[in-house]
């Protein structure tokens, strides 16, 4: 709650996406410069199939603002997806949300 406490104060909008088909994104930040899409995933593991619904924001509010796409996770190695999606261990995303 802290954390979201402090995204709020710096004026961030917190949103989620769904389409009619299906695609969605837990979490939406719009800020300032960009829009960040965050998946997020109880398990150890990511699977690129799972980086969907980013990509169909992406499509949606591109020409907007670029977007930013991340994925949460339970593991504990930050990788970056041949796709170009970021994969983050939760405390590791929450620490860079903050500096954000």
């Amino acid at each position: 709650m802290i954390y979201l406490n402090r995204m709020l104060r710096k004026g961030r909008r917190l949103s989620s996406y769904r389409t009619e088909g299906g695609a969605e994104v837990d979490l939406v930040i719009e800020r300032e410069d960009d829009i960040l899409g965050i998946e997020i995933k109880s398990g150890r593991g990511v699977a690129r199939a799972e980086t969907r619904g980013l990509f169909s924001l992406m499509e949606t509010v591109g020409s907007y603002k670029p977007v930013r796409k991340w994925v949460i996770y339970g593991g504990d190695r930050r990788q970056l997806l041949d796709n170009g999606v970021h994969v983050l261990p939760y405390l590791e995303a929450l620490r860079e949300l903050e500096r954000s």
